[in-house]
């Protein structure tokens, strides 16, 4: 599989403090890539970077092998599809507003909607299964409502590359394997997922391979089997080896160290 999007020997300081330190990873077409590791790993951090929102201040991103910096920022935004951890709602928009909204990278911004547009919000639509909620205004949603409403806004912007950072937060069972599916099947069309996730039963179920960061470095890019190890859980998570296991897979942690 050809390489989406890679990064190369990235390094991301904030205040004096190191965030990212030398970290490497290619997302290939056709893959759900998983990044997992404790609160402060620099998971969020390396999401922004990969999708040009921040520039690293050393190493380099790459987007089907050309620097990121390079394609432009019009280019940059119909080719990668960001979900951020707490996505915002600044103005109270109707649901189907909202939607357009991810459609701006492909016309002009005074352009009206054309049947493309409309063809792709209506995947979208019926991919989270939004209809009964298009009318509504997105300030009086709940926040897993909401999450759904973001989430559904970039699916309807086709992109490339998703970059999803906890997007099942706020989301019930149901809705938490259904988002991941899509976010799967997206991979499986061609296309390429990366996502930020804490539940690690859920990252090892929908993810071809995962990403172990820990305070700012790579311990390990592998299939999950792999990763999820017991001993590597405990290191990483400090956690003690009382663990539920699924497939091989340390799929739960019980008991802190």
């Amino acid at each position: 599989m050809s390489s989406l999007l890679e990064a190369c020997a990235i390094g991301f300081e904030r205040s004096g403090r190191t965030v990212l330190d030398a970290v490497d990873v290619q997302l290939a077409a056709g893959e759900c890539l998983g990044i997992v590791g404790p609160n402060g790993a620099g998971k969020t951090s390396l999401l922004r970077l990969l999708a040009g929102l921040e520039s690293a201040d050393r190493g380099t991103v790459l987007y089907e092998g050309q620097a990121l910096q390079s394609l432009g920022a019009e280019l940059r935004a119909r080719c990668l599809g960001y979900h951020p951890q707490n996505p915002e709602l600044h103005w109270p928009l109707s649901v189907s507003d909202i939607l357009q909204l991810g459609r701006l990278p492909h016309r002009g911004r005074l352009t009206a909607p054309d049947s493309a547009d409309t063809a792709a919000i209506a995947r979208a639509v019926a991919m989270t299964g939004l209809e009964p909620l298009l009318t509504r205004r997105g300030d009086t949603l709940s926040g897993g409502e909401l999450t759904r409403v973001h989430l559904a806004r970039l699916l309807a912007g086709e992109h490339r590359v998703l970059l999803a950072d906890e997007p099942i937060a706020n989301l019930d069972p149901r809705f938490q394997l259904e988002i991941l599916g899509l976010l799967q099947a997206h991979a499986r069309l061609g296309g390429g997922t990366m996502v930020v996730l804490h539940d690690l039963a859920l990252a090892a179920r929908f993810c071809d391979r995962l990403m172990l960061l820990d305070r700012g470095r790579v311990e390990l890019v592998d299939r999950p089997a792999s990763v999820l190890t017991p001993a590597r859980l405990a290191s990483v998570f400090g956690v003690g080896d009382d663990y539920h296991r699924l497939s091989g897979i340390a799929a739960a942690l019980a008991l802190c160290s």
